[in-house]
C-alpha cells in the first residue's frame, strides 16, 4: 500500500556486506575461512552474495564463525537507488577558435612508413619500385597504399593517384594516434560552434569518447559541465492556447456549484449526457481552484485517454499539466513526480494510480467517466477502488470530488439520489461556438436496432447488417468517419469441428483458444498461450475445423472485403502493445489519415472524434448474458458510450445496433439515451437480489493445482465462515459457494470461490485462517 504513494524508483535493495572486524589480525583458521579472509583482504569490504558466487559457497558455517570471532563485521545497508535526476554533460572549448584550429591541423608525431611513402609521392609525383619499397619499409606498407586508392603500381614504378594536396593530408592523418584523432575532430568540432554542446551529441558526431574529452579537460582544452535535463513525456508537443468558452446555463450552474464547495470541500456526480461538455465543467471548475490557490488531479480510465485530456487540459493550463501513467519510462515518472511534488503543476492528468500523485494544495479531484471498471484494480493487491480512495482523500485534505459519467454506475447514482453526493445534471448535448457565443444544442444521434434474426431469415449470414452496409457506404460517400464497435479481439471466437464438436482448448486454463489470423496463432486470451492452429481436428482427424463467432480482426478483413476503396484503422489490446501506440492511433484518426476506425471497448471510453457521424455496433450481446450480476450495466454503459461517439460535430450522429436480444432492457434504454429507464429497471433488480447498493460483496479465489485440494480448502473455509457468522448473529451474511471460478483453470492452477454477501461482510474475515493461496476481493467490480 504504501509503495502506491512512493516516488518511482524509491525500492532499494537490502545488501548485506562482510568488511574486516576488531580482530582482523587474529586470521587462523580452515582453508574455506583463509579463502574467505584473502577475497576480503583484496576487496575490502564485498555483499555476501558476491562472496559466495565467487568461492562457490554452498553453505555459510566459515563466514558465520568468523564473524562471531570478529575476524569480520557483518553490516547492513541499502544498494543504490535505482533512479535519479538526469544529467546531461555540456562540452564548451576552454581556448579559442583559432587556437582548437591551429592545434587540430599541427602535424602528428607518430612514425608512419605509409605516410613517409604518400609524402615521397606528393613531392615527386612516382618512385622506382625498389625506392617506393625502401621507403615504405617493405612490400606491406606499399601495397597497403595501393589498396587505399593513393597510389597504382605497374612492373617498375609507383605513381600517385590523388592530388598532391590530398596525399599529404592523407599521411598527416597516418602520423596521428588514436587519441589524438579523436582531439583533433573534437577541436574542429568545437570551434564551429556558437555554444556549449551536448556530450552525446558531440560523440555521435565527432566520435570522441568520454575518456578523450575527460583528458582534454586536464590539459585545459575543453570544459565539461554537468547540466540536469528533465525527461518531460510531453517535451516536442505543442498545444495552441485557448481561451475559456462560453458555458450553456446548465454547465455554468455545475461550475459555480462546485467553486461554492472549494472552501469546504465536498462530492459530486456529475450525470451528463454523451456530448454535453463535461469536460468544459471540469476545466472551468479547475480555473476556480486555481484562483483560489489551489490545485488539482484529472483521472481519466486508460491509458489511451491521456492524449486528449493533456491537450485539453494544457490548452488551458499551458506549461502547468504533469501527466502519469504507466506508460511512461521511469525516468519520466521520476521527473514527473518530482516536479509536482515540488508544486510546479497546477494539474496532474494520468490513470488510476495518478490520485496518489503528492500534488500539494489539492482542492479539487475529477474522476471522468467514472462508471469504468478499470477504476478499481483488480489484479493485484491492494485491490483498491479509485472512487473510494478519492472520497478518502477529499475528506483528509478538504478538496472537492467530482465523478462525471453519462452513464453512472448504479452504485454511484443510488448515493447521489439518497442524498450522500451531490447530484449535476447536463441533459443538453452541445458544442462550444467560441469564447464570445454561446454554445448551440446538438440533437443526440438517431439510434436504429437491428435484430440480427431477422437478418438470418432474410439469409443474411455477413457479419454487417443490410442496413449498417448500407448506411457504411453512404458514409463513406460524404467523406464522413465511420467506428465499427465489437468488444471481442481476434479474427474468431474459437474454433470448432463441425464433425465431432472438438474445441481446441488451452492447457493451463482449460478455455477455448481464439483465433488471431493475422497472426495464424491459436491465442488463450487468460494466460496468453499460443500455438499454431491444427491442420486437422486433432480427435477425428477432419478438415472441418472452422472458425465460430467473429473479432475485431474478422470486422476488419470482412469490411476490407466489402468496402475496399476505405481506409481501415484497427484499435484493439493487440495493435497497441508498443509505448505510444494508442495516441498515434487516435491521432491518425483525428487527422482523417482513415475512414474506418475498428475497434473494442476503447472506443467507447470518452473520445472526442467530430468527423464520426456513424457508428456501428456489430454485435450487442457479447456480455450482455454472462454469469454477472453487473452484465446488463455494462452492456448499457457500452452501447451508449460508444453511441456517443456519432454526431459531435455538425453532422447529424446515427447509430445501428445489431443484436439477437433487441427487447432487453439494456438495449432498448440505450436506444433511447434513457439512463433513469434503466436506472429504474436495474435497481429494482439488484434491490430483489440483495446486490450493491443494498449488500457489499466479498469475492474469495482459491487456486491450487490439484483440484482436490482446492475443492476440499474451498470447503473447509466455507464451513469455517458459515460457523463464525453464526456465532456473531449476523444473519444479514450470506456464504455463497464454493463454486468453480468462472474461469476454473487459470496457468495450471484450479481455482475455487467463496462470494461473501451482507451489510459488512469483510468483518467475519478477521478471524479466518486464510492462506497465501486464497486472494480476497473486497466490492469486487466483475464476477466473472
Amino acid at each position: 500500500a504504501v509503495s502506491l504513494m512512493s516516488p518511482p524508483g524509491f525500492e532499494r535493495r537490502p545488501l548485506t556486506i562482510v568488511e574486516p572486524g576488531p580482530r582482523w589480525d587474529e586470521r587462523d583458521g580452515s582453508f574455506e575461512q583463509e579463502a574467505i579472509l584473502d577475497l576480503v583482504a583484496s576487496r575490502g569490504r564485498l555483499e555476501i552474495d558476491d562472496l559466495k558466487r565467487t568461492l562457490g559457497l554452498k553453505r555459510t558455517g566459515a563466514l558465520n564463525s568468523l564473524v562471531e570471532r570478529g575476524v569480520l563485521n557483518r553490516v547492513y545497508e541499502l544498494d543504490r537507488p535505482r533512479l535519479g535526476p538526469k544529467v546531461v554533460t555540456y562540452v564548451e572549448l576552454a581556448i579559442s577558435k583559432s587556437e582548437a584550429e591551429q592545434l587540430a591541423t599541427a602535424p602528428g608525431q607518430k612514425r608512419s612508413r605509409q605516410a613517409d611513402l604518400l609524402d615521397r609521392l606528393a613531392e615527386s609525383g612516382s618512385l622506382s619500385l625498389i625506392d617506393a619499397r625502401s621507403v615504405a619499409g617493405g612490400m606491406a606498407a606499399l601495397n597497403r597504399v595501393v589498396s587505399s586508392g593513393a597510389a597504382r603500381l605497374d612492373d617498375s614504378h609507383l605513381s600517385l593517384a590523388i592530388a598532391q594536396g590530398e596525399s599529404r593530408l592523407r599521411a598527416a592523418d597516418l602520423r596521428l594516434t588514436a587519441a589524438s584523432r579523436q582531439r583533433n575532430s573534437a577541436l574542429m568540432y568545437l570551434a564551429r560552434q556558437d555554444q556549449p554542446i551536448p556530450y552525446p551529441t558531440l560523440r555521435e558526431d565527432a566520435d570522441v569518447t568520454r575518456l578523450t574529452l575527460e583528458k582534454m579537460e586536464r590539459e585545459g582544452l575543453v570544459r565539461l559541465s554537468d547540466v540536469p535535463s528533465e525527461r518531460d513525456p510531453l517535451a516536442g508537443k505543442s498545444f495552441e492556447t485557448v481561451a475559456r468558452p462560453v458555458l450553456s446555463s446548465e454547465q455554468s450552474r455545475c461550475v459555480d456549484e462546485i467553486a461554492a464547495a472549494l472552501p469546504t470541500g465536498g462530492s459530486f456526480l456529475l450525470h451528463g449526457v454523451t456530448g454535453s461538455g463535461k469536460t468544459e465543467v471540469y476545466l472551468a471548475a479547475l480555473e476556480a481552484a486555481v484562483a483560489a490557490g489551489r490545485r488539482g488531479i484529472i483521472l481519466v480510465p486508460e491509458i489511451s485517454l491521456t492524449p486528449q485530456a493533456v491537450q485539453r487540459f494544457s490548452q488551458r493550463f499551458p506549461g502547468r499539466v504533469a501527466v502519469l501513467h504507466s506508460g511512461l519510462s521511469q525516468g519520466e515518472l521520476y521527473d514527473q513526480w518530482h516536479g509536482i511534488r515540488d508544486g510546479r503543476f497546477d494539474v496532474v492528468v494520468g490513470a488510476r494510480s495518478a490520485l496518489f500523485a503528492p500534488q500539494p494544495d489539492l482542492g479539487l479531484v475529477v474522476l471522468d467517466e467514472e462508471h469504468e471498471w478499470t477504476y478499481k484494480e483488480a489484479d493485484r493487491q491492494p485491490r483498491y477502488d479509485s472512487r473510494a480512495v478519492a472520497s478518502k482523500l477529499a475528506a483528509l485534505t478538504g478538496a472537492v470530488v467530482v465523478a462525471g459519467s453519462a452513464t453512472p454506475r448504479v452504485e454511484s447514482y443510488y448515493a447521489a439520489a439518497s442524498g450522500r453526493a451531490r447530484l449535476l445534471s447536463l441533459d443538453q448535448r452541445v458544442a462550444s461556438a467560441g469564447s464570445t457565443r454561446p454554445p448551440k444544442s446538438l440533437p443526440l444521434p438517431l439510434v436504429e436496432v437491428v435484430d440480427l434474426r431477422e437478418e438470418l431469415r432474410a439469409g443474411n449470414r455477413s457479419v454487417f447488417s443490410r442496413g449498417l452496409r448500407e448506411g457504411i457506404i453512404e458514409t463513406l460517400a460524404r467523406k464522413e468517419q465511420v467506428i465499427l464497435f465489437l468488444n471481442r479481439r481476434g479474427s474468431a471466437a474459437f474454433l470448432l469441428c463441425r464433425n465431432c464438436g472438438f474445441v481446441p482448448r488451452c492447457s493451463s486454463c482449460g478455455l477455448a483458444f481464439s483465433f488471431h489470423g493475422g497472426e495464424e496463432k491459436l491465442i488463450c486470451h487468460r494466460c496468453n498461450r499460443r500455438r499454431s492452429p491444427y491442420p486437422a481436428c486433432p480427435r477425428c482427424r477432419s478438415p472441418y475445423l472452422r472458425p465460430m463467432g467473429a473479432g475485431t480482426q474478422r470486422i476488419e478483413d470482412e469490411a476490407a472485403r466489402l468496402f475496399p476503396a476505405a481506409r481501415l484503422l484497427r484499435w484493439d489490446r493487440d495493435v497497441t502493445q508498443a509505448k505510444g501506440a494508442h495516441e498515434r492511433i487516435l491521432e491518425r484518426f483525428l487527422r482523417g489519415d482513415a475512414d474506418i476506425l475498428i475497434g473494442t471497448q476503447m472506443l467507447a471510453k470518452g473520445l472526442d472524434i467530430p468527423a464520426v457521424s456513424l457508428v456501428g455496433v456489430v454485435n450487442a450481446d457479447v456480455g450482455l448474458n454472462m454469469p454477472d450480476f453487473r452484465a446488463a450495466e455494462r452492456t448499457f454503459q457500452l452501447l451508449t458510450q460508444v453511441a456517443g461517439r456519432a454526431g459531435r460535430a455538425n453532422a447529424p450522429g446515427r447509430v445501428i445496433i445489431q443484436t439477437y436480444l433487441p427487447d432487453h432492457y439494456a438495449v432498448t434504454a440505450a436506444a433511447e439515451h434513457d439512463y433513469k429507464a434503466f436506472f429504474d429497471r436495474e435497481i429494482e433488480q439488484r434491490r430483489k437480489l440483495r446486490y450493491p447498493p443494498f449488500r457489499r460483496l466479498v469475492r474469495l479465489t482459491y487456486a491450487h493445482t490439484s483440484e482436490e485440494a482446492a475443492l476440499r480448502e474451498a470447503d473447509r473455509l466455507a464451513a469455517e465462515l458459515r460457523r463464525e457468522t453464526r456465532r456473531r448473529g449476523r444473519s444479514d451474511v450470506e456464504v455463497v459457494g464454493p463454486a468453480p471460478a468462472y474461469v476454473p483453470r487459470s496457468r495450471g492452477r484450479y481455482r475455487w470461490e467463496l462470494l461473501l454477501k451482507g451489510i459488512e461482510p469483510s468483518e467475519i474475515l478477521d478471524q479466518a485462517t486464510l492462506g497465501q493461496s486464497w486472494s480476497v476481493d473486497v466490492d469486487p467490480v466483475s464476477l466473472t
